[in-house]
């Protein structure tokens, strides 16, 4: 079995959602390729951490850097069978950014610019339960409890 299915069939045990396997998988392939002149069952924590500090000098986010540790790790762990000493991999801080907030005239002006009625009214719940895409995408009637 090739690493790659390995990698895609342990997701697959873990549950993991659609989005996520698409990350790790990215995540993943782009590490390898940084990495190609070495075979990935000899591969270090500094391997980690020289292709982390290519991607800060890159400009990603700490959050893609979270992103990417983790792919790395799950395939060590659970594809080549091999912890990664964690104290080795340097984490991110997480850098603290405010939520833009919409002016109420600015919802209404989002709201009115919508012509189709499905999407105003998924909108309307987006807005109103405060849920997110991938939430609306996955809400199933036996989901609503209509008597509250």
């Amino acid at each position: 079995m090739g690493i790659e299915k390995k990698f895609i069939d342990m997701m697959n045990l873990r549950n993991f959602t659609g989005d996520t396997k698409k990350s790790y998988c990215y995540n993943l392939e782009r590490f390898l390729t940084f990495k190609k002149d070495k075979h990935a069952s000899i591969l270090s924590s500094q391997d980690i951490n020289d292709y982390l500090l290519h991607m800060v000098s890159k400009g990603v986010s700490s959050s893609a850097l979270n992103q990417a540790i983790n792919a790395i790790r799950f395939f060590f762990k659970y594809v080549i069978n091999r912890e990664i000493k964690g104290y080795l991999v340097v984490r991110p801080k997480k850098s603290k950014t405010s939520p833009i907030l919409l002016s109420d005239g600015e919802i209404a002006d989002i709201f009115n610019s919508c012509t189709n009625k499905k999407h105003l009214a998924i909108m309307y719940l987006m807005y109103g339960a405060g849920l997110r895409r991938s939430e609306v995408i996955n809400l199933e009637i036996e989901h609503i409890d209509s008597k509250n």
